[in-house]
């Protein structure tokens, strides 16, 4: 499966979820510039690829050559690494990597998404998280998928029992099962070696930086004062995506 580019080199490629709110502030701080939108769990709808795979994927669907700029908010910054370093492979130069409050995921994380994502189709998680209880890796993906996919007869009732709502209960589970894989795939990929110019947005005190790369030290970080505002509504991060776009393009 190719990514549509939408014809043309776009100056910014933004990985952004389709459906999650959290990214959708993305389009505030990229409304000004030339971005191509991609979604991941549409380029791997299964989640079976691996982040280097899915990265070289996105890749392949650049046929009018890299991007200048790949942005990525939390937990897809691994993927904006890997698919950095997937474009320096085949193009001879990595896109500058702009990472906002980057989140190399846990097996935590992962938990912690599996309560929303129940919370979302009104499902009480307890149970489920006390059986996946000191699971790691591979093993808690694959028990989180199996309580999800456990629910699929009751939620087919509860949205009327019909064709359309198997249809929608076998989407809706589908694609919560991919994103737990996304989510998964970051930690299980390990930190990724910098081979080209990376850039950390945070309103954190502190990034988990030996999380995300084999060499912190190749990174550039700029702490935003966000006043208690998420960091994706915040005039600072604003201020320092642009600057870091306009220096990045000079």
């Amino acid at each position: 499966m190719e990514t549509d580019t939408g014809g043309g080199r776009h100056s910014v490629l933004a990985l952004q979820f389709t459906g999650l709110p959290e990214d959708q502030k993305l389009d505030r701080l990229t409304k000004e510039v030339d971005c191509l939108r991609v979604d991941p769990l549409t380029v791997d709808r299964t989640g079976s690829l691996g982040l280097p795979a899915l990265a070289a994927r996105i890749r392949d669907g650049l046929t009018d050559g890299p991007p200048e700029f790949v942005l990525a908010h939390c937990t897809a910054a691994p993927l904006a690494l890997h698919l950095a370093a997937a474009c320096r492979q085949r193009f001879g130069t990595a896109p500058h990597a702009v990472l906002l409050d980057p989140d190399p995921g846990s097996s935590a994380y992962l938990m912690d998404e599996f309560a929303v994502l129940c919370g979302n189709i009104g499902a009480d998680p307890g149970a489920a998280s006390a059986r996946a209880a000191g699971l790691e890796g591979a093993a808690l993906l694959t028990a989180l998928r199996t309580e999800l996919l456990a629910l699929k007869d009751g939620l087919i009732e509860t949205y009327g029992g019909d064709q359309d709502a198997e249809e929608l209960v076998e989407h809706l589970l589908t694609r919560y099962c991919v994103w737990l894989a996304f989510l998964a795939a970051g930690p299980a990929a390990g930190p990724v070696r910098v081979t080209g110019p990376v850039s950390v947005i945070t309103g954190r005190p502190a990034a988990d930086l030996a999380g995300l790369v084999t060499d912190p030290s190749r990174v550039t970080v700029h702490r935003c004062a966000t006043n208690g505002q998420p960091l994706l509504l915040s005039e600072a991060a604003d201020t320092a995506l642009r600057a870091v776009l306009a220096d990045g393009a000079s």
